[in-house]
């Protein structure tokens, strides 16, 4: 389980549905994590990639629900993934209220330093799944929703 959220979320393995606007969003992380990685190393053409986990998340606009710091790294040996990253993309922004500033704001916490991005619809984040990172409460017109996974690569994965 991910350490430090309070409002831990249980996966639901949403990504791995079916229907043509699920496998389209499926493909789209696909392609940003290849994209993530070949900036990273070189790789071919052929990598593998895996989603361990995923689920569909919605905020209601007048719960005030954010995520404490914490991060998705994982603690046991048998779960040692090869390049695991973290992510998430945005369906709708929720339409952030302008009298909270920083309505659902995501924020990356490194070397004591904050640093916050404003979700938009279609934003895709992918980051190292050892960051630790939050979500600022969220106050907005609608719902936000946002389909959050976990990547890695499949164990014979080709590098060039």
């Amino acid at each position: 389980m991910p350490i430090g959220s309070r409002f831990y979320t249980p996966p639901n393995d949403f990504l791995n549905r079916t229907e043509k606007c699920v496998l389209d969003a499926r493909d789209y992380i696909f392609n940003g994590y290849k994209t993530l990685l070949n900036n990273i190393e070189p790789i071919t053409d052929e990598v593998y990639p895996r989603i361990t986990e995923s689920w569909l998340q919605y905020y209601e606009p007048t719960a005030g629900r954010g995520h404490n710091q914490h991060n998705h790294s994982r603690w046991s040996r048998e779960e040692k993934m090869i390049q695991p990253f973290s992510g998430g993309l945005y369906l709708s922004d929720g339409e952030p209220l302008p009298d909270h500033p920083y309505s659902g704001v995501f924020a990356f916490h490194l070397r004591d330093n904050q640093y916050m991005i404003k979700p938009e619809r279609g934003l895709l984040m992918i980051w190292p799944s050892d960051i630790v990172h939050s979500v600022k409460p969220f106050y907005g017109k609608t719902k936000r929703a946002v389909i959050n996974f976990n990547i890695c690569l499949n164990e014979y994965t080709p590098f060039i």
